[in-house]
């Protein structure tokens, strides 16, 4: 389904900063109006008043979102700030451009009679082109005729960030997509903020980095195969600790499927690779493999909350071997020191 850019309304932060790069985005740069109706007598009292219709038109929401990042700076909802790392106000700081007096007014046009006629349907499809020529004035000055708009912003602890729309025109229909942003979208993914708490090794640290990365890119297939190469790791580092307990050669652990690793391994891995019963590491090859762009962006976020579950699971398991040894050390310091 095509993204309108009037799905953001009441959130445009989220489409500056943490939608996709490179998707267009619909923009339908309808008008909007408000109708009144005005009792100007009443002929007889068997009839009803008579009344005169007025429907007043003005900009459409997209226009009017447009007109204010180029004549004003203001404070917008509270967001998260990955620079930050918590959330905080935001004011857009986009230099202000100088724009034609007509364009700054939002009412552009009314209609008034007594008995509304077909001939409001004519006047209704000049108020669309009408819109539709502010809209495109707006960006081309806006751009300075490049359709290329950078997006200034700053958090309320002063750090900057910045986002580059790109607008397209196809036949008077315009669109409008990012094309580059800092920080990076998947920055302000809440999944890779978590990330960011985990003690992890660094080569699994970075394959959940090109992850997040490749999601935010809208590549949910080369995510996949990076969260993959997690669960892998993740294995042969459990068996290359506990081997002398498991009683299992190196040759014959290799030799076994995943769900033979995960059977012999059952004692020592988290508790979620069992809860899902060795089909993770399915589904995960199963998308690498066999399974289309779109669906690999359906099931990203739950196959990576997936590794991230096992991933913090593991953390509680090594914190807590950690406190066991330093337990039984302690222990047996009480217990020499009792000896002598």
């Amino acid at each position: 389904m095509t993204k309108k850019l009037s799905d953001f309304q009441g959130d445009m932060f989220y489409f500056i900063f943490n939608f996709p790069q490179y998707i267009d985005v619909e923009i339908t740069n309808e008008y909007r109006h408000q109708f009144e109706k005005e009792v100007l007598e009443y002929p007889n009292e068997n009839s009803g008043p008579l009344t005169l219709d007025t429907y007043t038109y003005y900009d459409s929401w997209e226009l009017q979102f447009f007109k204010d990042k180029a004549v004003s700076h203001k404070f917008y909802e509270s967001a998260y700030c990955p620079l930050c790392r918590k959330t905080t106000p935001f004011v857009h700081k986009t230099p202000k451009i100088n724009i034609d007096k007509n364009l700054i007014q939002n009412s552009i046009g009314s209609y008034s009679d007594i008995n509304i006629t077909e001939e409001i349907e004519l006047y209704e499809e000049s108020m669309s082109q009408k819109v539709n020529e502010r809209f495109e004035a707006l960006i081309n000055t806006m751009t300075n005729n490049t359709s290329i708009l950078p997006l200034h912003y700053k958090c309320y602890n002063g750090h900057s960030l910045q986002s580059i729309l790109k607008f397209s025109n196809k036949g008077g229909k315009y669109s409008v997509s990012k094309i580059g942003q800092y920080p990076p979208v998947f920055e302000f993914d809440i999944s890779y903020r978590k990330s960011l708490d985990l003690k992890i090794e660094r080569k699994i640290s970075r394959e959940l980095y090109t992850a997040d990365k490749l999601k935010a890119d809208n590549i949910g297939v080369g995510a996949v195969v990076y969260l993959r190469r997690i669960f892998e790791a993740l294995m042969d580092e459990t068996y290359e600790t506990y081997k002398d307990e498991l009683n299992v050669v190196s040759e014959e652990y290799m030799k076994k499927d995943t769900k033979g690793k995960i059977d012999v391994l059952a004692n020592y891995l988290p508790s979620h690779v069992s809860d899902t019963k060795g089909f993770l590491y399915s589904l995960l090859s199963e998308v690498v493999h066999k399974l289309p762009e779109k669906k690999a962006l359906e099931y990203i976020d739950t196959l990576k909350d997936a590794i991230m579950i096992i991933l913090e699971q593991r953390e509680e398991m090594k914190e807590k071997e950690k406190r066991r040894k330093k337990n039984v050390s302690d222990m047996n310091v009480i217990h020499s020191n009792k000896s002598k």
